[in-house]
Order: C-alpha cells, then sequence, then structure tokens
C-alpha cells in the first residue's frame, strides 16, 4: 500500500555474483496517482421543500452515494451552489455531481434529484373551543371548526384533506368534561405527507327556553281566595338536559283575594340551569266563582274597569260603572241600594248581562 499520493521513494538495488560478490546502487521512484475517483450518485435521490420558506439548499452530500477511489487518503464531492424553490416542487432536473481526490484527480456524474413540495403546517384554533348542546341536548364538530388556516407553503390548500379523530359528537354526559381532539391534515402534492394539530373542546349545555301558557282566569275559591304556581305557568318549557328549576319571579303575584276580582296582573316564570336563566311572562285575570261571594262593599265601583270581565259584582249600596262588557262575557251587577251604568256603558252581543236591586247575596 502506497504511503503516499505523489511522492518520492528511494530503491536500494543490490546486485550478487556467483563468488557472492555484491553490489548496490540508490534510485529514486516517483509515485504518482492518476487514476480518477468513479463517483456514484444515491439512490432514489428526494429532497423536500421547506414547510417555512418553501426553499431547499441542495448538498453534495446529498447526491453522493458510495464514490470509489484507488487511493484510500480520501476525496471531496462538490456541485455548483444551486437552491430550489415552490416552482421546482414536481421536478427531477440532473445535477452534476463532481468528486476530487488527494492528488487533483476528477470526475462527474449527473444525477437526477426529485424535488418534493413541502409537507403541510397543520394550524389548529386557540383552544378552548366551546361547543352548546342543542334543544335535544346534542351537538357535532368537524374539521372545520377546528381549522385554523392549515396550508401548504407552495400549494396553499390545494391538495389539502382534513380529519378529526377523537370524539367529536357530544350529549349531556360529555358537559364539564373537556374533550380533545386531534386536526390531521394529509397533502397530497407532498407524496401523502401529513401533519397534526390538537385542540380541547368544553360543551356547554343548552340556554333553558321559558314557554308560558296563554292568558288565563284564576277563580277565587269559596272563601275568596285563589294560589298560582310555576306549574300552572309553565307551558313545556325546556332546557337541553331536562335539569332546569322553574319559579315564578318575585316581583310576580301568586297570592290573590277579594281585593283582586276583576284585576289582569302580569306574571313572570323564571327557567334556570346552569347559571342561565329564561324568562317568559303571562298575563292572569282574578275572578270570583259567581255561585260564590266575596264580601260585599258599601260601593262597588267599576266604572273605570274596561273591559268588564267575566263575575259577579255585588255591594252593600251602589254598584256604579262605565265599562264594556265584551261579547261573549257574563256580567252580574247587583246592588242593595242602586245600579247605576254610567255614560259610555255598553255591552257587547253575545254577552250576557244582568244588573238587580236586592241583597248582595248570589241568587
Amino acid at each position: 500500500m502506497l504511503a503516499h499520493l505523489i511522492a518520492t521513494v528511494p530503491v536500494t538495488l543490490t546486485v550478487t555474483d556467483d563468488d557472492g560478490m555484491s553490489a548496490t546502487c540508490v534510485s529514486n521512484v516517483t509515485v504518482r496517482d492518476l487514476i480518477a475517483p468513479m463517483p456514484v450518485c444515491a439512490s432514489n435521490i428526494e429532497v423536500q421543500l421547506s414547510a417555512t420558506d418553501g426553499t431547499y439548499m441542495l448538498l453534495a452530500s446529498d447526491l453522493d452515494g458510495a464514490t470509489v477511489d484507488n487511493c484510500v487518503d480520501g476525496y471531496t464531492a462538490s456541485i455548483d451552489p444551486i437552491t430550489f424553490n415552490c416552482g421546482d416542487a414536481g421536478t427531477a432536473p440532473n445535477i452534476i455531481l463532481t468528486v476530487t481526490d488527494q492528488s487533483g484527480n476528477d470526475n462527474t456524474e449527473s444525477c437526477v434529484v426529485n424535488i418534493l413540495d413541502p409537507d403541510p403546517v397543520a394550524n389548529c384554533i386557540v383552544s378552548p373551543l366551546d361547543v352548546t348542546l342543542d334543544a335535544n341536548g346534542a351537538a357535532s364538530i368537524d374539521a372545520t371548526d377546528i381549522d385554523d388556516g392549515s396550508s401548504d407553503f407552495c400549494t396553499g390548500t390545494s391538495g389539502l384533506t382534513y380529519t378529526l379523530s377523537g370524539n367529536t359528537a357530544y350529549d349531556c354526559d360529555d358537559v364539564g368534561t373537556p374533550q380533545t381532539v386531534t386536526l390531521t391534515v394529509d397533502d397530497s402534492t407532498a407524496g401523502g405527507s401529513s401533519s397534526t394539530c390538537t385542540t380541547t373542546v368544553n360543551v356547554l349545555p343548552g340556554a333553558p327556553v321559558a314557554q308560558c301558557v296563554a292568558p288565563f282566569d284564576v277563580i277565587l275559591d269559596a272563601n275568596g281566595d285563589a294560589t298560582i304556581t310555576a306549574a300552572m305557568i309553565d307551558d313545556a318549557s325546556s332546557d337541553s338536559c331536562g335539569e332546569a328549576t322553574f319559579a315564578l319571579s318575585a316581583a310576580s303575584p301568586f297570592v290573590f283575594d277579594c281585593t283582586d276580582d276583576g284585576l289582569t296582573y302580569s306574571v313572570t316564570l323564571e327557567v334556570s340551569y346552569n347559571g342561565t336563566t329564561s324568562t317568559c311572562t303571562t298575563d292572569v285575570s282574578v275572578m270570583k266563582d259567581p255561585t260564590e261571594i266575596c264580601s260585599c262593599v258599601p260601593d262597588h265601583r267599576v266604572e273605570s274597569q274596561n273591559p268588564v270581565l267575566t263575575g259577579y259584582y255585588p255591594a252593600n249600596l251602589t254598584v256604579m260603572s262605565a265599562g264594556t262588557v265584551n261579547p261573549g262575557a257574563d256580567v252580574h251587577f247587583k246592588g242593595g241600594e242602586s245600579v247605576t251604568l254610567l255614560p259610555g256603558f255598553t255591552v257587547g252581543l253575545t254577552a250576557k248581562f244582568l244588573a238587580d236591586i236586592g241583597p248582595c247575596d248570589p241568587e
């Protein structure tokens, strides 16, 4: 094995005759390496553009496979400087690889370089994503709810497909339990490469929906009393998970007596769940039962009431009214001394109206 690629080596020649006599001389031998290395391209050379700027600076080491040289002191591989960009994606140019040994012998080989599109970059929305259950206690999400501009640097969103993994369909059992979902972005233009990101989903119950019954009458009992409850006002109010509470608002009257006879009150129902309250309002008209009696009053004035509601209006002394008895109403005035119908008093068609003088007890 030679110790140098280019060297002068002294060589001694010794000559011996048959009588054993010898003589020597020294000669310098110059050793030269004149054999160039044999470059070998790597197999299936692929380089991928950067996902952040869409470029790739090619290196000689990307091309050199198993270059062979007759000497073992090494060689250098080089190429002309070249940087690929998005316009080169999908092409396969031939690049010249040059290898040079320590003696200055060089050789070249043309190598095919396959340039790949960048990997996609998956971007998820900032956690958490709040998802509210619908009236049926259900909700679901898809990739469009999670994606926040995932893209390929060179091709944008062209060739990208999006899939979600993890729980993506929710019900009441998921309320209060954070759900982790993963977005996978596949890029067909980058040889099937993919990228992922994750986000957290908070499942929230749907807001309650208050629904009140239509306006209705409440009839005073034999003692002249009546009470209403939230259940009497509710008309299938709902919340997504069926756990709402029902109550009349603090400002709503719910206990009535004879002093409320003929009056109409606005009553508000409050339906609450998970810190959210929904309200609705209906009207409650207080009436006494014509077959029962409230305390007779000395002077019963109903002229300001318009219309005059169905009911029995007894007075120890006088009943006076300028109101309107609407069609379909059934009104009975009874005064111990007089019944006075003031100007403006009218009775609609199909209404029933009776006025008489006598004791205020019902007939």
